[in-house]
C-alpha cells in the first residue's frame, strides 16, 4: 500500500465514518423528529453500512488482490499462523482482563456494553458490523493503512501505532461521557490489534488479519447470543 492509498483510507475512516456519519444522523434527527426520519435514518445507515467497505475495498483494488494471492500461496499455513495466534490471542486476553477486573473493577468496556444493548434490539446489525463491515474496514486502516507502512521501516513503532491507534477507537466514546476509568480498556483492544499486526506480520497477507479479526468477532457474536 502506497502512501497516497495509506493517506485516503485515514481520511474516509476518520472524517468520513467517525464524524461525518454520526454528524449528518445528529442534525437530520435534531432537525426532523418524526417516525419517518427513523426510518429514513434506519435505511440510510444500512447503505452506508453497505456500501462504505465496497468503497474502502475500491482504493487499494490492486493492493487488496495482491495480497489474496500471496495468502493463497501458502493457504495452510497462513490458517495455522491464524489459529495459533487466536489461541495465544485469548490466553493473553484472558490473562489482562482478569487484571483489569481483579486491580480495577473493570467487568465489560462501554464499548461492549453498547454493543450487547444494540445486539437486543438491531442483532442483524450488528452481527453485520461486527462479522463484515469490522473486518474489513478496520484491518485496511490499522493493518493497512498504519501497520503496513510502518512495518516496513521500524516494525516496533507499527505495532504501537497501530495498537494504540486501534485501541483508541474502540475506547474514546468514554472521554464523552465521562467513564474515564474505561480508558483502561485501550490495553485489552490494543493487545488484540497487536496480534492482528502479528498475523499480517508472520503471513505477510493483510487477508490473514481479516480472517483473524473475523474469528474473533464471531466467537463474540455466540457467546453474546448464548448470554
Amino acid at each position: 500500500m502506497n502512501k497516497q492509498q495509506s493517506i485516503t483510507l485515514c481520511f474516509l475512516y476518520c472524517f468520513i465514518y467517525l464524524i461525518g456519519f454520526p454528524l449528518f444522523e445528529m442534525t437530520v434527527l435534531s432537525l426532523f423528529q418524526s417516525d419517518f426520519t427513523i426510518r429514513f435514518l434506519n435505511a440510510f445507515e444500512w447503505a452506508f453500512y453497505l456500501s462504505f467497505p465496497m468503497i474502502m475495498l475500491k482504493q487499494v483494488y490492486h493492493w487488496i488482490r495482491k495480497e489474496f494471492y500471496i495468502f493463497l500461496n501458502k493457504p495452510f499455513k497462513n490458517l495455522l499462523a491464524i489459529l495459533k495466534n487466536y489461541g495465544l490471542m485469548m490466553l493473553s486476553s484472558i490473562c489482562l482482563n482478569m487484571i483489569l477486573l481483579l486491580v480495577f473493577r473493570l467487568e465489560n468496556s462501554g464499548n461492549q456494553t453498547q454493543l450487547i444493548e444494540m445486539y437486543a434490539s438491531q442483532p442483524w446489525k450488528v452481527i453485520y458490523a461486527s462479522l463484515v463491515f469490522a473486518p474489513i474496514v478496520e484491518e485496511l486502516v490499522f493493518r493497512g493503512a498504519l501497520f503496513s507502512p510502518f512495518r516496513k521501516k521500524n516494525i516496533y513503532a507499527g505495532y504501537l501505532i497501530s495498537s494504540a491507534a486501534f485501541g483508541f477507537l474502540h475506547v474514546y466514546q468514554s472521554l464523552f461521557s465521562g467513564n474515564f476509568k474505561d480508558l483502561l480498556f485501550i490495553l485489552s483492544y490494543g493487545l488484540l490489534g497487536s496480534y492482528m499486526c502479528k498475523t499480517y506480520h508472520e503471513t505477510d497477507s493483510i487477508i490473514s488479519s481479516m480472517m483473524l479479526h473475523f474469528i474473533n468477532n464471531f466467537i463474540s457474536v455466540i457467546l453474546t447470543f448464548m448470554i
